[in-house]
């Protein structure tokens, strides 16, 4: 295999260089500068790597005419590029100028230089030097961005990206198996834009960069490999273009789906676990709510257990691996309830899906530890519409399977949807993941050592164990409440259902937007609407007196769930070291599953001693 990468002298591209030579690839060397590109082969071959020099000098045009020359070019990496700024008294990009400081004269050589300077390599090696299965990477950036907007190098990289969605398109329509990229590695500490590692938590050193883009171009290449080269429109992922700048959205797309999938199935059942434990034996209604909140809370309590046990084995040996061992268990697990005959089965059976439970928590540690920290709030308020959409789809579809097939064919087709997660996660999830020696991990000491804003974290582990008590508080009973509320009379199952779904309904629209507003105006200030609002419908809530009244409440429950959960994980993300972010989502995950435990427990108790509608009273104090 051989590779040719522009402006490999230096920076991303010496990085790449080393990264895909030690892969096996023969390196070619781009480089306008004869001296420092020779002194980058003789470092690459010091390491053992077979690499030659090959002038390529983007302002000149002619020049580049000569590339035709080269033959059995399998990658072309155009990582080459002017920072817009050269004739000002920065050798690097101004963060600081204004974008009408910028003269025609700036437009005019960054043009040049990055978009017909490209266009220029890749038109000369198209016809005969690059292969048949060829692939082509434009290092760029997006342009619809608020953080950073240099004017002459971002008009010259949207025409880049114009270029490479093109010539993907052509690809497409010539039937060609070339396939073309377009690469956003984000923030790293060139001498183009003057950024150091260190300067801020996103900025990313040209080795870590280049390991990411390689493994990311590997890992899309195998999943996509019939319409790759689609690509690349920036705005769109569904064109195939890679954007590890937010690296979640490559992991995240699938993610999303994922995630949905084993939060719905959850709530698939858990709206009519009550009504199926009815069926098991001859209890009263006490000793139905009791079992119920047993049945119910149990996976929560080990899930309590577990978690820490498994976030650090997630940060230990890679989040996948968890996403794995988490979708196999609950698919096993799941599909045994199908054949219980007794209340105490069940509650073991419910156990062990707490054990292996943490498919969303594992989710979330690895889209925080991919995320940039400032878009963490947009980043896990998208995941958390992925969570929402399944308690929304769950109980809806649920209840219908229940009035078509009974109770127990609910757990055999929602253990074969686990296994469908399995493989979803096993082929689409990727992660760039670098295993940790046991030796070389934290205790649980030294992870509290290393947090900056304790007080925070553990502030947002209680707000999650509060927020899970009073959302779960009324589960295990909501399907007998909606009976009551009906009085007997109706499809109980199928508006039991619906009661279950309706705070998905706002969430699922409320929470991408919270996220962002969040990002802007901070993220406490949402929680601490989110808590408060809550409050309030709790209160009002508890006045019901018919099902659909109960509907509208559980709407606004929604905008409360919007506010507070996608808030908590975001201050969490952004608080958290990532080499410890596994095992800070997984105590958060523990606290969860105590308010998980606790409120359901808690809300039997009330219903089974004084009413159901006290429940809400309970969740509004708490």
């Amino acid at each position: 295999m051989k590779t040719l990468i522009t402006g490999a002298n230096k920076g991303i591209g010496f990085a790449l260089a080393q990264n895909l030579g030690h892969r096996g690839y023969e390196v070619l060397v781009g480089a306008r500068n004869e001296t420092r590109g020779q002194e980058a082969v003789e470092k690459l071959k010091a390491e053992g790597i077979t690499a030659e020099f090959v002038k390529v000098d983007l302002d000149d045009l002619n020049q580049l005419t000569s590339l035709s020359a080269l033959t059995d070019i399998d990658l072309l990496i155009n990582n080459a590029g002017i920072s817009g700024n050269i004739h000002s008294d920065k050798g690097h990009l101004d963060m600081e100028k204004s974008a009408f400081d910028y003269s025609t004269t700036d437009l005019e050589e960054t043009i040049k230089t990055n978009f017909l300077g490209t266009h220029a390599v890749i038109k000369e090696l198209l016809p005969h030097s690059l292969t048949e299965n060829a692939k082509i990477i434009n290092i760029t950036v997006p342009v619809s961005q608020e953080y950073w907007m240099p004017l002459a190098y971002v008009t010259s990289k949207a025409a880049q990206n114009a270029m490479t969605f093109a010539f993907g398109h052509q690809f497409k329509k010539d039937k060609s198996k070339k396939q073309i990229f377009a690469v956003m590695p984000g923030a790293v500490a060139t001498d183009l834009n003057g950024a150091k590692v260190g300067d801020s938590p996103f900025v990313k050193s040209p080795e870590e960069t280049a390991q990411m883009i390689t493994a990311m171009y590997k890992s899309y290449h195998s999943a996509r490999s019939k319409t790759i080269s689609e690509a690349a429109a920036i705005s769109s992922i569904r064109l195939n273009v890679i954007v590890p700048i937010i690296v979640w959205i490559l992991a995240g797309c699938r993610l999303i789906q994922a995630t949905a999938i084993p939060v719905g199935v959850e709530f698939l059942i858990a709206p009519f676990i009550s009504l199926y434990i009815s069926t098991l034996g001859h209890y009263s209604k006490t000793e139905l709510n009791i079992w119920s909140g047993l049945v119910f809370s149990s996976t929560f309590i080990v899930l309590a257990i577990v978690s820490p046990l498994w976030g650090r084995l997630a940060d230990q040996k890679g989040r996948k691996l968890m996403l794995l061992r988490a979708s196999l268990g609950m698919a096993i697990s799941i599909s045994l309830m199908a054949f219980v005959t007794a209340a105490w089965q069940l509650l073991i059976l419910r156990m062990l899906l707490g054990a292996f439970s943490g498919f969303v928590s594992n989710s979330m540690a690895l889209m925080a530890s991919s995320a940039p920290k400032e878009k963490s709030g947009a980043v896990l308020s998208l995941l958390t519409t992925g969570s929402v959409a399944g308690t929304l789809i769950g109980p809806i579809i649920g209840g219908i399977l229940v009035n078509i097939t009974g109770y127990r064919r609910v757990f055999s087709v929602t253990g074969i949807i686990m296994f469908l997660v399995f493989f979803l996660a096993l082929f689409f999830v990727k992660e760039t993941f670098k295993p940790v020696e046991k030796k070389n991990m934290l205790s649980y000491k030294q992870v509290w050592e290393v947090v900056t804003h304790p007080a925070i974290i553990w502030g947002m582990f209680f707000a999650t164990l509060i927020t899970q008590m009073t959302n779960q508080s009324i589960n295990p009973v909501l399907s007998l409440y909606v009976q009551e509320l009906m009085h007997g009379q109706g499809n109980i199952t199928f508006m039991a259902g619906i009661v279950a779904a309706a705070p998905g309904i706002v969430t699922l629209v409320a929470a991408p937007f919270l996220g962002r507003l969040g990002d802007k105006v901070g993220q406490r200030k949402i929680l601490g609407f989110g808590l408060f609002f809550s409050l309030i419908v709790f209160s009002i809530t508890a006045m019901t007196t018919n099902v659909w009244f109960l509907i509208v409440m559980r709407l606004l429950v929604g905008v409360s769930d919007a506010a507070i959960l996608p808030s908590v994980q975001a201050i969490l993300a952004k608080k958290s070291p990532q080499a410890i972010t596994g095992r800070i989502f997984s105590y958060n995950q523990s606290a969860q599953s105590i308010g998980a435990f606790a409120g359901p427990l808690l809300g039997s108790a009330i219903a089974g001693f004084i009413d159901y509608r006290y429940v809400f009273v309970g969740s509004a104090i708490l």
